[in-house]
Order: structure tokens, then C-alpha cells, then sequence
């Protein structure tokens, strides 16, 4: 990811007066505050499993603590990349989820009832939490929808021109 073309692009647009140090300083604060932002629920409920298998003397498999840990040691090599778009944290995300339904799939073993609550009680409580967010991307795709249609009726209305300048028509523009 560090050595992605996109990232050359990036940097080009972006001016940091800063000492290598100082950048990747900051960057790393930033990955950390990005952690506590998209990922701590995840987090909590990780740190909530285990403390149930602890509580039931089951063993915690491996695998899930390999899983989160590399969710979390796989945001900072973008210490290295001038921007981290949100787009990124997808991946990151994964690997905790996976980490919570390699534990959830270790509770399943304490009986099919207990387990079916657990599990209805986590997706009402994550539906709550990420309401809000699927409100904004509803609101995103709408936006980029009309960004796209916009340039299709431009082409359209435009068939001889050889270059298309989209500049009035960014997904920049509010």
C-alpha cells in the first residue's frame, strides 16, 4: 500500500513544512486517533469475548488475537502514505470482525440459546450505532450519482470535444 501509485499522486498535492520526524509523528497520532474512531467498538467487543471465555474457563483460540493484532499493526504502515483515505479502513475492519467471529464461533459451543441472544443483542446494538453512517453514504452515493449524471449529459451534449474538463461538476462542489 505504501508504494501505491496513488500515493505518489497524493503527495504531490499535498505541502507539509515539516521535518521527516515531525511527519511521521503526526501521521502515527493520527493513525492512533483513527483506531479510537473506526475501530473501537470492535475493540470493545474483542476485549467483551474474551472476558466471557475467560469467565466460562474456555480457551481463547489463538487465531482471533492474531487477527485483531494485525488489525490493529495493519494501520501503521500508512504512517509512510501522505493521506489515509477512509476508504482504507475497510480491510482493517475485516480483520477485527474476524477476530470477533472466530470468539463468537468458540462461544457457540455454551449452547444454541445463549448464543442466539448474544448475537441478537450485538446486531440491534451495531444497527443503533452505525445508523448513522449508513445515512451518510445514502447521502454520498445520491451525491455521486448526480455527480456522474451530470457528466454523461455533458458528454452527450458534447460529442466533438476530445477532452472533458469536469471542474463544475466535481464531487468537491457542495
Amino acid at each position: 500500500m505504501i508504494l501505491a501509485p496513488g500515493n505518489y499522486l497524493r503527495k504531490d498535492g499535498y505541502v507539509e513544512e515539516m521535518s521527516f520526524i515531525e511527519k511521521i509523528l503526526t501521521r502515527f497520532i493520527e493513525c492512533t486517533k483513527g483506531i479510537f474512531k473506526y475501530e473501537s467498538i470492535i475493540i470493545f467487543i474483542f476485549i467483551l469475548l474474551i472476558a466471557i471465555l475467560i469467565y466460562k474457563k474456555k480457551k481463547v483460540n489463538r487465531k482471533s488475537i492474531i487477527f485483531m493484532l494485525g488489525s490493529i499493526a495493519s494501520v501503521y504502515p500508512m504512517v509512510m502514505s501522505p493521506t489515509f483515505p477512509e476508504r482504507s479502513w475497510f480491510a482493517i475492519t475485516i480483520f477485527g470482525i474476524i477476530s470477533i467471529m472466530i470468539l463468537i464461533n468458540e462461544m457457540y459451543i455454551f449452547g444454541k440459546k445463549e448464543y442466539k441472544y448474544f448475537m441478537i443483542a450485538v446486531t440491534i446494538i451495531l444497527t443503533i450505532i452505525f445508523i448513522p453512517n449508513y445515512i451518510n453514504l445514502v447521502k454520498d452515493v445520491n451525491k455521486l450519482n448526480n455527480v456522474w449524471n451530470k457528466r454523461i449529459t455533458y458528454i452527450k451534449d458534447n460529442p466533438n470535444e476530445k477532452t472533458y474538463k469536469f471542474k463544475e461538476y466535481s464531487t468537491q462542489n457542495k
